[in-house]
């Protein structure tokens, strides 16, 4: 304590200073007050950035499609855009087949074939592999035909298997060592057992059945190690189908 102030005389002096400091503080031109910090002060730029994610610009490789339907003869685009993790940017590639755009591993090849019913199938595989063993990739999609969406749909969808039972008296199992990862009612993401050669078995399928039943279905056949960019491929391919918004 200051000797010979009282501690009502003190508090008065404090009073009196944060007085006069407020009253400077507010004659501070207002664009040299200091502001809090905004953790959001640039909405547009945090709704763009995705962690871990870049946006990039890949050409589209065409690939042979056999045609049931006389005269199809679908266009590509140049180039898609498409956001990838970093770490796999430099490792994808787009392909043009069967009337779809397909994001798989750069550099391979691959073929299509397009129903006289509309159904869609692709497959994807490296230069020197095959399209039903190794390494590959095999896409489906099936829009018209209701007894072929049903069949395919069967194999991981409950509503779908009893609609085969009911219909065409035949069951059809879910696959060997099935394990199905709900996403939405109409969306699951599974995985296989390895395959005799030691191939990691992953994929995705997607039915819908109001009214016209809608089939679509992505399976990946690759090594343990490239589990991670597999994983990205099958999530590229329910983003490119839009198969969450549906």
């Amino acid at each position: 304590m200051r000797k010979g102030f009282t501690p009502i005389i003190i508090a008065g002096i404090i009073l009196v200073e944060i007085v006069v400091v407020g009253i400077i503080y507010l004659k501070i031109p207002k664009n040299l007050q200091t502001t809090p910090v905004q953790l959001i002060n640039k909405p547009t730029e945090l709704i763009t950035q995705t962690p871990n994610k870049t946006t990039i610009s890949l050409p589209v490789a065409i690939l042979k499609t056999n045609y049931g339907i006389e005269g199809m003869n679908p266009s590509y685009p140049k180039s898609i855009s498409i956001s990838v993790p970093q770490e796999f940017s430099d490792q994808v590639g787009a392909y043009g087949v069967s009337d779809l755009i397909i994001v798989g591993l750069k550099d391979w090849i691959g073929e299509g074939q397009v129903g006289a019913d509309g159904g869609s199938y692709a497959y994807l595989y490296p230069i020197g592999g095959s399209s039903s063993k190794g390494t590959h990739i095999s896409i489906s999609l099936i829009p018209g035909c209701v007894g072929c969406a049903y069949d395919s749909a069967a194999h991981y969808f409950p509503k779908a298997r009893q609609w085969v039972l009911q219909n065409e008296n035949t069951d059809i199992p879910e696959k060997p060592g099935l394990v199905k990862n709900f996403v939405t009612p109409q969306l699951v993401k599974y995985n296989l057992p390895d395959t005799s050669d030691e191939m990691e078995v992953n994929g995705v399928a997607y039915f819908k059945d109001d009214g016209q039943p809608y089939f679509v279905g992505m399976e990946i056949t690759m090594p343990p190690q490239q589990h991670n960019i597999v994983i990205a491929i099958l999530d590229m391919f329910i983003e490119k189908q839009e198969l969450l918004k549906q």
